[in-house]
């Protein structure tokens, strides 16, 4: 069984100078080795029962600068408005949003033609002929008498013979819409996609040229975030970033997948000023790294952006510091004896925090597992 020897000393200002004296046990127990990144091992020892545990911290290449919410999506140029080549009523649809659409296929079932509108045009032409032919008959009674000049009949009986020429032509137009509305035609797809907007309902009338359907390519992925241009423009295009899920989808859980949880390595590829003069709210667009994939768009996450960290930075996980008098410390190993070392506390990244010290680097051994048990003791014996 290890024991340890507690020795504090008080200092001016009333900051108190931690030694803890390992005795009996000197040399650690060894209990694995762990991969650190880039492959080099990372010593395990623990003393006191497994209750305090030391290993070497890992230079640290970077940190976090900035996390933001962040949603899977497509990027902008993979999408493309539908429209149809003619006007029409759309019967009914063949596709649902989600859909995977391949070149020719079906979207839906069109009627070339619009037949409400010219319905309305026979019947608003038919009223006013109607009241055109009644003005004129009751003019004509009274040219007869004698009450009114023969041009004034003249004039009702040429705007009654418009009327009557509109309704007709109209008719017409509605016999011959009528005969190619009764048989829709499909409208095909001209490429692959998948649907992603349904601009129309069935049974409205479609304008040639007026975009109805979208299509997206979504084999490209990125993550699209909008925020303060002044937040976003302190980071230059191809600056690092880090993409994790929130959430796991159906699909991921049925097959056991941890792929919800797995970190994506980003850069960012284009910075997008405010779209308005004035304006504060910029984009920034994130694409994968080489070798790198997104998981399916609509998965929410968040996106850490990352900075390179200052030269003698160490990387540590959070249980290795703790917040003691008003600072960051970490416990050192120093011929035997564990030593309470300040640090300046720069950030976090991967899951750990990032420090420095003068007296601290790779080679250091820093306590990682039982750093709160050892600061208890410490303010026990100030006590």
């Amino acid at each position: 069984m290890n024991h340890t020897t507690l020795s504090a000393t008080r200092l001016r200002g009333g900051t108190l100078s931690l030694t803890l004296s390992l005795t009996l046990s000197l040399t650690p127990s060894l209990l694995c080795a762990q991969e650190r990144e880039g492959g080099e091992p990372s010593q395990l020892k623990t003393l006191e029962g497994g209750r305090v545990a030391l290993a070497h911290p890992r230079a640290a290449g970077h940190l976090t600068a900035l996390t933001l919410p962040a949603i899977v999506s497509t990027p902008p140029r993979s999408h493309w408005d539908l429209a149809p080549h003619t006007d029409g009523h759309l019967v009914t649809w063949r596709v649902h949003i989600g859909d995977v659409v391949e070149e020719g296929e079906a979207l839906a079932d069109v009627a070339p033609y619009q037949l409400i509108d010219l319905k309305a045009r026979v019947r608003a032409m038919s009223r006013v002929s109607a009241a055109r032919g009644k003005l004129y008959r009751s003019l004509k009674r009274q040219v007869g008498s004698g009450a009114l000049s023969r041009q004034r009949l003249d004039e009702a009986e040429a705007s009654w013979e418009e009327a009557k020429a509109e309704l007709s032509e109209a008719r017409q137009a509605l016999k011959a819409r009528a005969k190619h509305a009764a048989h829709p035609t499909l409208w095909h797809s001209p490429m692959r996609g998948v649907v992603t907007d349904l601009k129309c309902a069935p049974g409205a009338h479609l304008d040639a040229g007026a975009a109805c359907v979208t299509l997206s390519d979504v084999s490209q992925k990125i993550i699209e975030l909008t925020a303060p241009y002044a937040t976003l423009s302190r980071f230059k295009v191809g600056a690092h970033a880090r993409w994790s899920s929130l959430t796991h989808s159906l699909q991921d859980s049925s097959q056991g997948s941890s792929q919800g949880t797995t970190s994506v390595p980003m850069r960012l590829s284009l910075l997008v000023p405010p779209s308005e003069r004035g304006g504060v709210i910029g984009r920034a667009l994130f694409e994968p790294t080489q070798g790198a994939e997104l998981p399916s768009t609509g998965r929410v996450g968040h996106l850490q952006l990352l900075s390179n960290a200052p030269s003698g930075a160490v990387w540590l996980p959070y249980a290795s510091v703790v917040e003691w008098g008003g600072r960051a410390r970490v416990f050192v190993e120093r011929q035997g004896l564990l030593k309470a070392l300040e640090v300046d506390r720069l950030g976090e990244a991967d899951g750990g925090v990032v420090v420095r010290a003068a007296e601290l680097n790779t080679e250091a051994m820093v306590v990682v597992r039982g750093a709160f048990l050892l600061k208890s003791r410490a303010l026990l014996a100030e006590e």
